[in-house]
């Protein structure tokens, strides 16, 4: 169930329309000049995505085996 719920959650980072989020920040970003493209967003997204279900994995690892 936590392994679902995570990977969900933050798996949404990983493109700009992933999550609801996502699309806000841009559309803020945008309205004060600031292009966000959606292939730049994606490296960095699938980054933090990576990172982040590294750390969640490890920390699923230790809590429940």
């Amino acid at each position: 169930m936590w392994a679902l719920a995570l990977g969900a959650c933050l798996g949404g980072n990983g493109t700009l329309l992933g999550a609801s989020a996502n699309v806000v920040v841009a559309g803020i970003a945008s309205t004060n000049g600031v292009k966000i493209p959606f292939v730049r967003f994606m490296l960095y997204g699938l980054f933090i995505v990576v990172v982040s279900l590294i750390i969640a994995t490890i920390y699923m690892a230790i809590r429940y085996f």
